[in-house]
């Protein structure tokens, strides 16, 4: 599995995760395979409708500088197999 499969993997497996709760702004922070070649290491960032704390028309007027609050998570792919493994951790961050 090449870089970009592994985490279109991610990608989907973030968005199953969170299904129905309107997960936004998807984003690809970081990405490792380990040492031995076996498990991809993707962190995703994203946000939810309640971390924006603003309107889009006051985050207009705001001129952009305030900024949602974004989630991360890690999520591990099997190399071999595509699978999303249950090893994930969460990372709050802002």
């Amino acid at each position: 599995m090449d870089v970009k499969q592994a985490i279109a993997q991610a990608k989907r497996y973030l968005a199953d995760l969170y299904e129905g709760e309107e997960i936004q702004d998807v984003g690809l922070e970081e990405v490792s395979l380990d040492d031995e070649g076996h498990v991809w290491r993707i962190t995703l960032g994203f946000t939810r409708p309640w971390d924006r704390g603003q309107s889009a028309i006051a985050a207009a007027l705001n001129s952009g500088s305030a900024r949602a609050k974004r989630s991360y998570k890690l999520i591990y792919i099997s190399d071999s197999t595509g699978a999303a493994l249950p090893k994930m951790a969460d990372l709050d961050r802002q």
